[in-house]
Parts: structure tokens; sequence; C-alpha cells
């Protein structure tokens, strides 16, 4: 029951930190901030716990080292969940943007959707982001993947090789 307890308070707490950060500035590289306020949260969290044994009743403390594998397995797995989910709010997915459109004219045609929703909207702030992470560098009209971008490429077709999947998105 302590490891629910406590991992719970640690997820809040790094979910707390996430909106107090993007509400003083919104950090260049998201994920990467996302990834420093989860792990800072939780080994301060971690700290506390230790060292703080003495101080408080035991019965609020972990005591067992499966107890801590247990909340580092449940808040590490939520930390990926979190910082995976949050990419889709990062940046507007299409099938979000054709919702929006939807939403605010009810008299819409395909061909008005397909002026909307244009490379400057879908492809171009993407490949912005690529560039902006050090996964693209562009040469003249030319873009090409960095060893980091081609690890990423790499990484996600292996994963997808995994599932089966084919190509496409």
């Amino acid at each position: 029951m302590i490891s629910i307890l406590w991992s719970t308070i640690l997820v809040v707490g790094a979910l707390l930190l996430h909106v107090l950060v993007w509400r003083i500035r919104l950090p260049k590289y998201q994920a990467k901030a996302l990834i420093y306020c989860f792990l800072s949260v939780f080994f301060v969290g971690l700290f506390f716990n230790f060292f703080l044994r003495d101080k408080l009743s035991s019965f609020y403390l972990l005591q067992s080292p499966d107890q801590y594998l247990s909340i580092a397995l449940f808040y590490f797995a939520t930390m990926a969940a979190y910082i995976i989910t949050y990419s889709a709010v990062e940046v507007d997915s299409p099938s979000l943007l054709v919702l929006l459109i939807l939403q605010n004219d009810s008299d819409v045609t395909l061909k008005s959707i397909e002026e909307d929703l244009n490379d400057d909207v879908l492809m171009l702030p993407r490949v912005a982001d690529l560039i902006r992470d050090g996964l693209l560098i562009q040469k003249d009209d030319r873009y090409y993947l960095t060893s980091k971008g081609r690890s990423m490429g790499q990484l996600f077709v292996f994963f997808r090789s995994c599932l089966r999947a084919g190509k496409g998105g």
C-alpha cells in the first residue's frame, strides 16, 4: 500500500513540476525537459524517503528493496507513457486538425480541407522540429539524417519490424 502512495505522490509531483516549468518558460527541448522533471522528482522523493526515515514514522516510508523496485518500475513506465503521449499534444496531428476545422465550420468540403492542411501546416513544422532536435541537417535545399537521426530511425524500424508493421504511418 505504501508503494502505491509513494508512486502517486511522485507522479503527481512530476506533473506539478511540469506545469510549473512550462508556466515559467516553455522549454526549447520539451521532451528532454520532461525527462529532467521526472528524474529530479524521483531522486528528490527517494532522497527524502531514505534520509528522513529517522525523523518520520516508518508507516509513511519505504522499508524494503522490493518497494523501491516496484515504485521505480511504475514511475518509469508512467514517465515513458506520459512523454510519448505528450508528443501528441506538442504538435497537432492531421486528424485533430481536421476535427478542429469541422468543429469551427459545418460547411466544409474536401477541397477546403486540402487547402487548409498544406505542407506549411503539416510537414514543415515537423521538419523544423527534427532539425531543432539534431536529427536532421539542411544543406542548401536538401535534408540529411545526422548520426543521432539515423540511430533514432533504426530504433523505429526495428520496433515496427517487431510488430510486423509496414513502412507506412
